[in-house]
């Protein structure tokens, strides 16, 4: 069985694909709505997250298309990871920021990829 060979992206593309997601999930209509669903959970991490994530992916489905990514749970996580890569970058920095903020919020930033 081959093993697929993970999606990346080149920086500009990376800046550009992160910043339209970045964008579509601080729109005030999809802050409002991850927002309530957050607060549906009254607290806890993991059902803000089971509430949360599958809308956020919903929002972002475009761009992950666009990018050539699949618009399921994993090539979110596929997405994200490409964006990482490019982690030392200030302007992926910004967005990755931004974008945790809506699929995990409370949670810390993870760190960048180093440097290769």
């Amino acid at each position: 069985m081959a093993s697929a060979v993970p999606r990346t992206l080149s920086l500009d593309d990376a800046r550009s694909a992160a910043g339209e997601a970045a964008s579509l999930l601080n729109a005030p209509a999809n802050v409002e709505r991850l927002s309530t669903l957050r607060g549906q959970a009254g607290g806890n991490i993991m059902q803000a997250m089971a509430l949360a994530v599958p809308a956020a992916l919903e929002i972002v489905s475009p761009v992950l298309a666009k990018h050539g990514f699949e618009s399921n749970q994993p090539g979110l996580m596929s997405f994200l990871f490409a964006i990482n890569m490019h982690g030392q970058d200030p302007v992926i920095q910004q967005h990755r920021a931004q974008l945790m903020a809506q699929f995990m919020p409370g949670m810390p930033v993870p760190m960048a990829v180093p440097p290769q």
